[in-house]
């Protein structure tokens, strides 16, 4: 039971790697996180020590002016050199005013831009943390996903393994039924035939039950995987960026204008800085990010479904009534569900792009009127978006802050009166204005609700393009489970029965049984060594024998798993247990006596002239043997079988003695009854003419024209259906073809599998006595 219930290895192996995939990805997430904030540690260490240079040479600058300027009035020279006195004059104003732009350059390299790039530390730890936990969310969903996968995929093989069961329990009910002596013992076997019956047809009902849900169960899997492949975790890894690259834009941006306002000489290095900042660009990270690693963001290979054994229906089936009114209401909640999530995803949408339009917004700042006035819009903008929240930004907090104190500073600036207070808020202005951002934790809400939604709508649309599909096929409502059809009429017994009444009886001119084997070792087996020869195996001739006597064609569809050695067998076998052989035992006599004529031509004549006394309907049944068997000796060659050997065969096989026969003469006819068999093959077309059309052989020998394999499984019979559907023939009527014949159909260009070679379980069900 283990091998049934068992999921296939190549699916667990799938399930682990995929896990292992997902692991990976939190790995190569966190290992992302160390990098920036290792890469924000630098800058923040780079920018206090440039600070501590900046203040130092500062004060230098300061100590230097005070030298010079006590120097220069210790020398009085303010008259004696009047011209370069000025010029000496301005040349120690600027360095002074340089050394206050200096120290004003140093104390916002080692706060202002330290501290914003703690809050870019903090924000990277924090937004990491959140994503990642989106992330593992999202991937225990996906996990949840895969184990319901495997959980289905052993329902549905125990569930195949149960019929199986009920089935062989229905085969020996049946058995004990045929065995029964008295009217009470088959009374009593048909009632447990009937129960195993009904309890044959449930599990039955059950596999397709299963089956559909773990169709529906790989859809799903499938799609979101692609969905989480394709979409979610890119969203995720964008949102764990959310504001960093802009930060650092912004961050070169003011110290750019920090460089500019203090010295024109350091513009080289702030140009530098801006240049390269901005060449950042979230893109391009991507891009090299996924580059570098490959293997964890790759999608995996989609699910295929891996069916039970024999079964080969691969699509959703609504072949009964409930399971078609069940899906016509899934599919109805399902439109209503997507219209719903589509409008909340269009307001999603246009919330995020509402928020990173003024997220992404760059300003152009020339004074402090400037940057009051982008601080006054900016917590207008942020008190409308966050509900009436305005704080969340720390720069904006601080920017409204200065607004009091740069009140004094503007009416200064209007006076021509600029001192060192209009240069400090000016300056900590523009870091509020160039650092100002919407708080993260609203793009995390909306970033949680979109990829919920998004997977939610992928796997919605997936479950309803499989039942529209199945819906659409099914275009009027299948019979209930449970409706038996009618059960075709007796027909004589195929082993051990009479050639002419079969063939009255069934209506056609060649026996299924001799078309259809000779059909199957002509497309598989005419160059296999030793036909006829080597032994089939037990189980598969068997479950042949008891297919061709229940009037079905086993080998409708021939593929290289069919034994050929076991058709080979079945077809010696229906020859050799035939009442009347196709040599008649009453003409025995006159057909040895044709061997033993002079010539060949006299033995033709002679044995034309016996064959008159043949039934037509067997005349017609030898005559396509010998030329099946003529074909079979052209390729000797490959299969070692020449008219010689194969009328050693076939000889003790298609004549037998009358039973008061000498058996001592018995032995004396062997030679004389091979040499029978080898003349009918060699000469085939001369003892049996040739006026019928080639046309007509080959349709003979081609499966009947209108029959089509079903969508079930050749294990199952179709739904509420108990005897299994006999194969067409020229003399059955419309009714009965309209009730045997499976509720669905394919094409006839794509066969079902044929049947195992050597652990065959085609469907059983007997008629009833």
């Amino acid at each position: 039971m283990s091998r049934q219930t068992s999921r296939p290895a190549d699916l667990d192996t799938q399930l682990k790697d995929i896990r292992r995939q997902l692991n990976d990805q939190l790995g190569c997430l966190d290992f992302r996180m160390e990098s920036k904030l290792s890469l924000l540690a630098e800058f923040q260490e780079f920018f206090k020590k440039r600070g501590e240079v900046e203040y130092e040479y500062a004060r230098s600058l300061e100590r230097l002016c005070e030298k010079f300027e006590r120097s220069t009035k210790q020398r009085n020279l303010r008259n004696e050199v009047r011209s370069s006195f000025n010029l000496w004059s301005t040349v120690l104003a600027e360095t002074r005013k340089l050394s206050r732009e200096r120290a004003s350059l140093a104390e916002t390299l080692a706060s202002e831009m330290v501290a914003r790039l703690d809050i870019m530390a903090k924000d990277v730890h924090i937004l990491t943390k959140k994503c990642r936990e989106i992330c593992a969310e999202v991937q225990d969903h996906f996990l949840k996903e895969l184990r319901d996968l495997g959980e289905q995929t052993k329902v549905y093989h125990h569930s195949c393994y149960n019929t199986h069961e009920a089935e062989v329990k229905f085969i020996k009910s049946h058995e004990k039924v045929e065995a029964a002596r008295n009217a009470t013992q088959k009374k009593k076997a048909l009632g447990k035939e009937a129960e195993r019956n009904r309890q044959y047809k449930v599990q039955k009902h059950l596999v397709m039950k299963n089956r559909n849900d773990l169709l529906v169960d790989i859809c799903k899997c499938n799609s979101f995987s692609m969905q989480y492949f394709n979409m979610d975790i890119m969203d995720i890894i964008e949102y764990m960026d959310y504001d960093y690259h802009v930060s650092f834009e912004r961050l070169a941006m003011a110290y750019k204008d920090a460089e500019a306002e203090s010295c024109e000489a350091v513009m080289a290095c702030a140009r530098s800085v801006m240049d390269q900042a901005k060449g950042l660009n979230f893109e391009n990270d991507l891009h090299y990010f996924l580059s570098e690693n490959p293997g964890p963001f790759t999608p995996p290979n989609p699910f295929s479904f891996q069916p039970y054994d024999g079964d080969d229906v691969m699509e959703y089936k609504v072949n009964t009534q409930d399971v078609f009114e069940r899906a016509k209401k899934t599919v109805e909640s399902i439109h209503s569900n997507i219209q719903t999530l589509e409008i909340q995803r269009e307001e999603d949408a246009k919330t995020v792009l509402h928020m990173e339009q003024v997220n992404l917004k760059k300003y152009r700042i020339t004074s402090v009127e400037d940057a009051l006035s982008v601080l006054e819009e900016a917590g207008d903008a942020m008190t409308v978006d966050t509900g009436g929240q305005s704080r969340g930004s720390a720069s904006l907090d601080r920017g409204l802050a200065y607004q009091t104190r740069a009140s004094q500073a503007i009416t200064l600036s209007q006076r021509g009166k600029k001192d060192a207070l209009h240069f400090t808020l000016g300056v900590r202005l523009f870091l509020s204005v160039y650092l100002f951002r919407f708080p993260y934790h609203w793009f995390l809400q909306v970033l949680q609700r979109r990829v919920s939604r998004s997977d939610k709508l992928a796997l919605a649309h997936s479950q309803l393009d499989i039942l529209e599909k199945a819906l659409d096929e099914q275009k009027i409502p299948p019979v209930a489970v449970g409706v038996d059809a009618s059960v075709p009429g007796e027909v004589p017994k195929l082993f051990g029965g009479n050639v002419v009444e079969y063939l009255k009886a069934t209506g056609s001119e060649i026996p299924l049984i001799v078309s259809s084997c000779m059909r199957a070792i002509e497309k598989e087996g005419l160059k296999m060594e030793g036909l006829f020869r080597v032994p089939g195996p037990a189980a598969y001739t068997e479950d042949l024998r008891k297919a061709f006597e229940e009037g079905r064609d086993p080998l409708l569809y021939v593929s290289n798993k069919v034994d050929i050695a076991g058709v080979a067998s079945v077809l010696k076998g229906y020859f050799r247990e035939l009442q009347v052989p196709l040599f008649p035992t009453d003409n025995y006599k006159a057909f040895i006596n044709c061997t033993r004529q002079d010539d060949v031509t006299s033995r033709l004549e002679s044995l034309q002239n016996t064959l008159t006394l043949v039934h037509p309907a067997v005349f017609k049944v030898m005559k396509h043997l010998f030329k099946f068997l003529f074909r079979v000796s052209l390729h000797s060659s490959d299969n070692k079988m020449t008219s010689a050997n194969l009328a050693l065969v076939f000889g003790p096989t298609l004549t037998r003695a009358p039973p008061d026969a000498d058996p001592r003469q018995l032995h004396n006819d062997v030679p004389s009854v091979n040499m029978l068999i080898q003349l009918c093959i060699d000469h085939h077309l001369q003892v049996f003419g040739e006026e019928e059309e080639e046309e007509e052989d080959s349709a003979m020998m081609a499966p009947p024209p209108s029959y089509s394999p079903p969508h079930e499984s050749p294990t199952w019979p179709a739904e509420g259906i108990v005897s299994p559907p006999p194969t067409p023939s020229s003399s059955q009527t419309k009714e009965e073809e309209t009730v045997v014949s499976p509720p669905t159909q394919e094409p006839v260009n794509s066969p079902p599998p044929p049947l195992p070679p050597h652990d065959p379980k085609p469907p059983i069900s007997p008629r009833p006595p």
